[in-house]
């Protein structure tokens, strides 16, 4: 199975949840106790899918025992030796009934300076317990591939977890539209907790489905965060399709094509999505971050309920605004554009695949009605961002090593071996140059950073345009600041103007993208 899936491009990230070994973990000592008894019992109490889909009692694994620590480590060994690529610690809450006085931790290896005595599970206790978890399946991950960047997806987290697992989401939400404003809120919120990979089940992971324009704004808001996944468990028999079902990409053939745009506009944006998973290793940044974030929160227009509650934020601070729909039957919204402070005047431009759209510009400190039709959500870039894109759908980004191989030695099969994965040997470039009288001269400048998105200690390219404004044209140019990558698309990338700008691009090659836009050809210079 795993290597039907890896030569289909595909990695596998398996949904941990242990139902063996309880007797052997429960002669080893290594379940919870109650100190209540004489001698202390294993604690049982109603656990979430200890059968698929139900709940029933079990015992949780003190993972502060030896024993619970092997038999963890045993169990993901065995996985990645299955060709699993990551780990989905899953269930990790470690909820107890009264867990204040009812559990205690394991002694043997408890926290750094903790008091002596007793140890209570507690908050700290739950806090711990998950990072252990966390920590043994990344280091298991990185025992058996060393030269591989590990990955594990964990559903209770803090900030201190995110040493070791690499994203989280809101859990097992319910379908409605009020869930799906909710998981906005918490995603900026989770951002600005270190928490800078997270997402939601997409449509709903309980529930009745999801109907299909709720469906629709749904999936269009999860191709805007880092984690984007389509996940539900349905099996209500008084759901409208009759039958038990769960959320599909194609579930709704009138909505299909709308989906299909979504997903296939992320896959282009995944350099962009790579830089802000970079800028946030480097620097602490929210890739998804509100309106207020960084230099625009001294904007008191910010701090209005009307714009609070419009659900808007940044896909990169100061760079991309995001106004979705988020109610029903909402195709029209008032969207406020920030401002850095009260002078600042920097045109915004609507983003449109369609290359025969007319221009659209709005002014940062005023507001506007824009249009969001059920095919999409209304994005704007502020005047001088740089947008790398890449191909609508997945790609690899060396034809050999990491990239190409995967954790099994099965390689991808490229589409020109009749595969559905590509190389990713085209990057094309948005800018947003302003579009008025009165910014002729006007400089933009802009980098991003490209890497294999495999290698544990990834080698790095990071390149830079910058651009200056004139009358009729646009001069732009490009370079490498950093070259240490071997970046597939060569030495040419590909610059696009927003649609309605007829504008040349100088001593460029003029070409067309793969949506009919015109695109021109310019050469990245060596630093």
């Amino acid at each position: 199975m795993a290597a039907t899936f890896h030569k289909a491009g595909i990695k596998i990230a398996p949904n941990i949840k242990p139902c063996e070994d309880y007797k052997k973990l429960e002669q080893a000592g290594a379940l919870f106790k109650d100190p209540l008894y004489d001698p202390p019992a294993t604690v049982t109490t109603s656990i979430w899918s200890s059968g698929v889909g139900s709940s029933a009692k079990g015992s949780w694994a003190d993972m502060t025992s030896e024993a619970t620590r092997q038999w963890w480590h045993d169990g993901v060994k065995s996985l990645v030796g299955l060709g699993c690529d990551a780990m989905w610690n899953d269930n990790n809450e470690y909820l107890l009934h009264n867990d204040l006085y009812l559990a205690e931790c394991d002694e043997e290896s408890r926290p750094r300076n903790a008091s002596k005595g007793p140890l209570n599970v507690g908050l700290l206790g739950r806090m711990y317990n998950t990072e252990i978890m966390g920590k043994i399946s990344h280091d298991t991950c990185v025992e058996m591939n060393p030269d591989r960047r590990p990955f594990v997806l964990t559903r209770s987290g803090n900030v201190g977890t995110f040493k070791y697992a690499a994203s989280t989401w809101s859990g097992d939400n319910y379908t409605n539209w009020k869930t799906l404003q909710g998981s906005v809120a918490m995603g900026l919120n989770a951002g600005l907790s270190l928490m800078q990979c997270y997402g939601t089940d997409v449509g709903g992971f309980a529930g009745l489905l999801p109907f299909p324009e709720l469906f629709v704004r749904w999936v269009q808001f999860g191709c805007m965060n880092q984690r984007f996944c389509i996940h539900s468990f349905k099996p209500n028999k008084k759901d409208p399709s009759g039958a038990k079902a769960t959320n599909m990409p194609w579930m709704y053939p009138e909505v299909t094509p709308m989906i299909r745009k979504a997903i296939k506009r992320r896959y282009e944006l995944l350099p962009y999505f790579n830089t802000l998973n970079w800028e946030s290793h480097l620097h602490a940044e929210p890739p998804n971050s509100w309106l207020g974030h960084g230099e625009f929160g001294r904007d008191v227009n910010l701090y209005t309920e009307e714009t609070l509650n419009g659900f808007d934020f940044w896909l990169g601070t100061g760079r991309l605004l995001v106004a979705g729909a988020y109610f029903p039957g909402q195709i029209k919204k008032t969207v406020y554009f920030p401002q850095t402070h009260p002078e600042d005047r920097t045109p915004y431009i609507r983003l449109s695949q369609d290359p025969s759209a007319a221009l659209q510009v709005f002014v940062a400190g005023t507001t506007a009605e824009v249009d969001i039709p059920l095919e999409e959500f209304a994005i704007f870039a502020r005047a001088e961002t740089v947008l790398p894109i890449s191909k609508d759908h997945a790609t690899v980004t060396s034809l050999d090593g990491p990239a190409r191989t995967a954790v099994d030695g099965v390689q991808v099969q490229l589409k020109e071996e009749g595969g559905m994965v590509s190389l990713d040997d085209w990057r094309g470039i948005e800018i947003f140059p302003p579009f008025n009288s009165d910014t002729s001269g006007f400089a933009g400048k802009g980098t991003w950073i490209e890497d294999d998105g495999v290698s544990r200690v990834p080698q790095t390219t990071v390149v830079e345009i910058e651009y200056t404004v004139e009358s009729e044209s646009v001069d732009v140019s490009a370079k490498f600041l950093k070259r240490d990558f071997n970046v597939a698309w060569g030495e040419h990338v590909w610059v696009v103007l927003p649609a309605g700008d007829d504008r040349k691009v100088k001593n460029a090659t003029q070409g067309t993208d793969s949506h009919g836009r015109t695109a021109w050809k310019i050469k990245v210079d060596q630093q």
